[in-house]
C-alpha cells in the first residue's frame, strides 16, 4: 500500500472475513460487526528540499565569470528521501531550465526535447543509494556576450530546491585571449598559487611561468605541465609553489619578480586587460616571500 498522497492522520479499515471454497462467497457468520479493526495512521510528509549543484565544464562559477562558447553544463539535483525516488515517469516536469541571451529581457526555457522529438537536454539518476537526477546542457558556439541561466526543480514530494530560481550570470569571448597572472597568497611564506582567465575555444599548449631574482637571474621555470588541468574561464591552478628553485633548494625571503610566456600552436595570445593590470610592470610580476 503506497502512502504516497496520504499526509496527515488517516485512518485504515479492514474487514476480514474468510472466504468459502468456492472463492466467491464470504463464509456465514452469526456475528459480523467485529470482524473489523481501526487503526490510526499517521503519513509524515517529506518537508526535506533537494540540493541543486551546478558546474560549467566542471567548475562552480560566480556571477559574471566567463565561460567556453561551448560549455558543459550540469545540473545535478540530489535528494535525501530513498522511498520517492527520481525516475523515467516524467520527471523532467519537476525541472525548469531557461536562459536569457545577451541584448534581450525575456527569458526563454529550455525543454529537454524539441518539436523535432530530438533531446536538447541530456539526462540520467544517480543508481545505488543515490537519489539524484543529472541533467546536462551542451549549447554549441555561443556569441559573444553575456547570459543568464536560471534553474529551478523540486523532488517527488513538490518540494522546491529554494525558494528563488538558481541564476548566474556569465560571459561568452570567443577570442583567445588571457590576463596576467597573480599569485596568491601574495606575500606568501609556505606556498602560492596562480590565478587567471582564460577565453576562446582553445587551451594553450605552452605556458611558463619564469621566477627571476632582481639581479636578473632566474632561479625557478614552471610549465604548463606543473600547474595541472587549465580550462576556459577563470583558472586557480592545482599547482602551488613552494618558494624553491629548479634544484629544490629554498630561496631567501624577498622580493621575485616573475614573467608567464602563454601560446596556442606556436603565436602568443592576445592580453586581456583587467583592473589588476597595475599590479605588473614590463608584463613582470611581483612576489614576496615572507617565512
Amino acid at each position: 500500500f503506497n502512502t504516497l498522497g496520504y499526509h496527515g492522520q488517516n485512518t485504515l479499515w479492514f474487514e476480514i472475513n474468510p472466504i468459502d471454497a468456492s472463492g466467491r462467497t464470504d463464509q456465514l457468520e452469526q456475528h459480523h460487526f467485529n470482524n473489523y479493526f481501526q487503526r490510526g495512521l499517521n503519513v509524515i510528509r517529506d518537508k526535506e528540499n533537494p540540493i541543486l549543484d551546478v558546474t560549467f565544464d566542471g567548475a562552480r562559477i560566480f556571477d559574471g565569470d566567463v565561460v567556453s562558447p561551448s560549455p558543459r553544463i550540469l545540473m545535478r539535483f540530489k535528494d535525501e528521501n530513498k522511498f520517492l525516488r527520481y525516475s523515467e515517469d516524467a520527471d523532467t516536469a519537476l525541472v525548469r531550465v531557461s536562459i536569457i541571451y545577451p541584448g534581450q529581457i525575456a527569458e526563454q526555457q529550455i525543454y529537454f526535447t524539441n518539436s523535432k522529438g530530438e533531446r536538447v537536454l541530456d539526462w540520467s539518476f544517480g543508481g545505488g543509494a543515490k537519489n539524484e537526477f543529472i541533467i546536462e546542457y551542451n549549447p554549441e558556439n555561443l556569441a559573444d556576450g553575456i547570459y543568464k541561466l536560471r534553474v529551478q526543480g523540486s523532488d517527488k514530494s513538490l518540494n522546491i530546491s529554494g525558494d528563488l530560481s538558481y541564476e548566474v550570470e556569465f560571459e561568452v569571448i570567443n577570442e583567445s585571449t588571457i590576463t596576467y597572472f597573480y599569485n596568491y597568497p601574495n606575500p606568501f611564506s609556505t606556498r602560492t598559487q596562480f590565478v587567471f582567465t582564460l577565453t576562446g575555444n582553445e587551451i594553450p599548449d605552452e605556458i611558463t611561468i619564469q621566477i627571476i631574482t632582481i639581479t636578473g637571474k632566474v632561479v625557478k621555470h614552471i610549465t604548463a605541465a606543473d600547474l595541472g588541468p587549465i580550462r576556459i574561464g577563470k583558472n586557480v591552478t592545482q599547482y602551488y609553489w613552494n618558494g624553491t628553485d629548479d634544484f629544490g633548494d629554498v630561496l631567501a625571503n624577498g622580493v621575485y619578480l616573475y614573467k608567464v610566456t602563454a601560446k596556442i600552436k606556436g603565436e602568443s595570445i592576445e592580453h586581456r586587460e583587467t583592473s589588476k593590470d597595475n599590479l605588473f610592470k614590463h608584463q613582470f610580476g611581483k612576489l614576496y616571500i615572507m617565512r
